[in-house]
């Protein structure tokens, strides 16, 4: 179900707004980064007020602190934010701001219908001829012969040209 407010799902963000964010999160450098004693309170109040500040952090998580993905799902759920990405050993945490929020997240995305085969056929087709049109007269390939009568290739071989 989605939030009215938001147009997140109870589960957290949707892949659309969790694309945006790692879009946003690619050029961040890590605001705070989690020792070998792992996720404790002082790491939970630096992320916090890192998440005030930022709204969207970048987390540097310690090789030997476990897997990267129950650390970062630990720190979101201590924090109250949403995990956007984890990546090797790194995190991204998103939280919105209740006061003056800088990041707008995309509402759900739309696709267009796609055209089936046979509308791209349909589409290359010149449109049909009406009664007592003709066709349009053949135009000479090479420009220099275009006012010559005669001046297809059946012609040119006749006369002995290439």
């Amino acid at each position: 179900m989605k939030d009215e407010g938001t147009g997140m799902t109870r589960e957290g963000l949707t892949g659309n707004q969790r694309r945006y964010l790692r879009a946003l999160g690619h050029h961040l450098d890590p605001v705070v980064r989690v020792g070998h004693a792992g996720v404790t309170e002082a790491v939970g109040r630096a992320l916090d007020r890192a998440l005030l500040d930022h709204e969207l952090v970048k987390v540097k998580l310690a090789p030997a602190g476990g897997d990267a993905d129950e650390t970062a799902a630990e720190l979101a759920r201590m924090t109250g934010s949403d995990c956007a990405q984890v990546l090797g050993h790194t995190a991204l945490l998103y939280r919105r701001r209740e006061e003056n929020p800088r990041i707008e997240l995309p509402g759900p995305r739309t696709r267009p219908a796609r055209p089936t085969p046979r509308d791209a056929k349909r589409a290359a087709r010149p449109p049909p001829r009406k009664n007592g049109e003709s066709r349009a007269p053949r135009v000479a390939r090479n420009p220099r012969h275009a006012g010559r009568p005669g001046a297809g290739k059946a012609d040119a071989r006749r006369r002995g040209g290439r």
